[in-house]
């Protein structure tokens, strides 16, 4: 009789009335029964596989009692491929699936979190295929059992299926499960209330507001005083969700005192997350004390030891002034800045601007003057840079309020000085602003000094800098016209022309360039063009093919006349030049010539 190997297994290939085959459910019971490991876990992954060909009767009498059996006495490996396999069978199961769940409750004690975390998917995909009635006898019950399993790992595994079970119970269950849910809350393992945190976040959604009030309330404050640097953060999540969730009287009445409560713990990390959400919590506490009942948490930590705390409060003090009233702000929110801003940390006095900057919609000239500018002018003056830069972002709020008497004395000289500044980041962003800052101070005497330092700014060793300012003179002599140009600008960069640097005499080519090309024709002959047409003989190749560059943009404004006398000339000696960059563009600009009209 002939026989074949079938995955370790003799299969009988004789014609069936002369040797009938083995029942699959027979040879998965001597594999499982085996007393070799090896064999007994190919029983295990085969269970999936096998079970299609079993009638009902043998999976529910005869193959699950057997895995129960052996989840008992396995080794770790072995409970967690039986978990994987138990998971599968869950879902091919369905409404007999519950008859995996003492098979589960085994496999929940392996020490290995992965067998664990399966097994609760497991009993998850079993909840749904039970009633009520089965959830109240079969599923309340082992989670009380793990509730108390001395495992801490069980104890916190078994938490994510609290929000699962507890909409799909009863009544009293549910009452049951929250109490359960409590008793995990006071848990002195930390593993155990972090997965309490995190289970509670989906738990709350099913509460009502009685429940959110009566149940998370006593809970979440006894383990305020219990908290640590693991859970923290999860804390704070928790009470967000409370505080987004809970309609606008019980979040007044029972979260604002709770959230003041929080601030005044000790844990120097759990301040932080706190506050770090400060914006959030004041958006739904949106009620006309909730501000200065918050305002002395931030008088307390203000000079905290911690510097993360210190850098925290300084960062949320921009929020905290858009809730309070001017006196308030006079009386204690510019001490703190005040005192901020002179702190060690760079990080935290950059802080301070911007909570500057919101002062200044609120208060008056008076006391921006007699309280703010100090400040600002320190901060514009300090030794970092980095707080230099975000000082200067936050100018333009005291030079939009502040008279001409106060720019002059206060804001210009220091604007001008950090123009000139030894930190190339610090120039650019002058230079960015530099036409903002023109505009503050229009038509005043301060003018001239914002001018006199943007035209420096052209002989700048960076080239970013330069670009700008000449991009800056080009909308100045759009805002101001030809007159104001020929007046304050065209000389500077005239003179600018002759710098005995190439770069300098380049910013001025350009620059020239850009004015002439937004004045009146007159102007740009009399005094723009002698100055490009000179340049024609740098002996830098770069001056000389901008040269032929800046005289193909000017052309189209010149007459006909000029640009035969004076322009021609100068483009036919270019167009001989060694250099194959600059004939090109002469070459471009005399195409350009051709187009003028007679």
């Amino acid at each position: 009789m002939l026989q074949s190997i079938s995955n370790g297994v003799k299969v009988c290939t004789a014609p069936a009335e002369t040797c009938p085959e083995t029942p699959t459910i027979t040879i998965l019971e001597n594999k499982l029964k085996s007393e070799d490991e090896e064999v007994a876990m190919e029983g295990v992954r085969l269970i999936i596989e096998m079970m299609h060909t079993m009638t009902t009767e043998d999976i529910t009498h005869r193959l699950i009692p057997l895995m129960h059996d052996l989840s008992k006495q396995a080794s770790e490996e072995m409970k967690q491929e039986l978990s994987f396999q138990i998971r599968e069978l869950s879902i091919c199961l369905e409404e007999n699936s519950y008859l995996l769940l003492p098979s589960l409750e085994l496999l929940m004690s392996s020490n290995k979190e992965n067998t664990r975390d399966v097994c609760v998917r497991s009993i998850a995909n079993i909840v749904y295929t039970l009633s009520t009635k089965q959830i109240t006898e079969l599923i309340v019950p082992l989670i009380t059992r793990l509730v108390n399993n001395r495992n801490e790992f069980i104890r916190g595994s078994i938490l994510c299926q609290f929000p699962l079970v507890y909409p799909l119970s009863a009544k009293g269950d549910q009452q049951a499960l929250l109490n359960l849910f409590t008793h995990l809350a006071n848990d002195i393992s930390t593993t155990v209330t972090s997965n309490v945190l995190r289970s509670y976040i989906l738990l709350s959604g099913e509460l009502t507001t009685t429940e959110l009030v009566s149940f998370s309330l006593p809970w979440l404050r006894s383990l305020l005083g219990r908290m640590n640097e693991e859970n923290h953060g999860l804390m704070t999540r928790c009470f967000l969700f409370l505080v987004e969730t809970m309609p606008d009287i019980e979040r007044k009445k029972y979260m604002l005192p709770f959230f003041l409560e929080a601030l005044q713990n000790t844990l120097s990390l759990h301040n932080i997350y706190i506050l770090s959400k400060f914006r959030q919590f004041m958006f739904r506490f949106n009620t006309p004390h909730a501000a200065d009942d918050i305002l002395p948490i931030f008088i307390t930590h203000y000079s905290h030891s911690d510097d993360q705390i210190r850098a925290e409060v300084a960062k949320q003090m921009h929020t905290l002034i858009d809730y309070i009233s001017v006196d308030t702000m006079i009386k204690h929110c510019i001490p703190i800045l005040n005192a901020l801003s002179s702190d060690k940390l760079a990080s935290i006095r950059s802080r301070v601007p911007r909570a500057l900057s919101n002062l200044c919609t609120s208060l008056s000239v008076e006391d921006i003057r007699k309280y703010l500018l100090p400040i600002i002018i320190n901060l514009l003056r300090d030794e970092e840079a980095s707080v230099q830069l975000h000082a200067i972002s936050y100018t333009d709020s005291f030079m939009n309020v502040v008279d001409d008497s106060m720019l002059a004395e206060c804001v210009v000289p220091v604007i001008c000085s950090l123009a000139t500044d030894k930190d190339y980041h610090i120039r650019a962003l002058i230079a960015c602003r530099m036409e903002e800052f023109m505009h503050y101070v229009a038509n005043t005497s301060n003018q001239a000094q914002i001018l006199h330092h943007c035209l420096l700014l052209l002989e700048d060793p960076v080239y970013f800098i330069r670009e700008q300012s000449v991009y800056n003179l080009a909308n100045m002599v759009a805002g101001y016209g030809s007159e104001w140009t020929n007046k304050n600008v065209i000389c500077p960069i005239v003179e600018l022309a002759s710098h005995p640097h190439w770069s300098g005499r380049l910013s001025a080519l350009r620059a020239l360039t850009t004015v002439g090309e937004s004045i009146s024709s007159t102007i740009t002959t009399i005094y723009i063009l002698p100055a490009i047409l000179d340049l024609h003989k740098d002996r830098v190749p770069n001056i000389r093919f901008n040269v032929a560059l800046s005289l193909k943009r000017l052309t189209p404004t010149l007459s006909r006349r000029v640009y035969h006398n004076n322009v021609k000339p100068v483009l036919e000696l270019l167009r001989r030049d060694k250099d194959v960059d600059v004939v090109y563009y002469a070459k471009s600009a005399m195409q350009e010539g051709l187009r003028l009209r007679p």
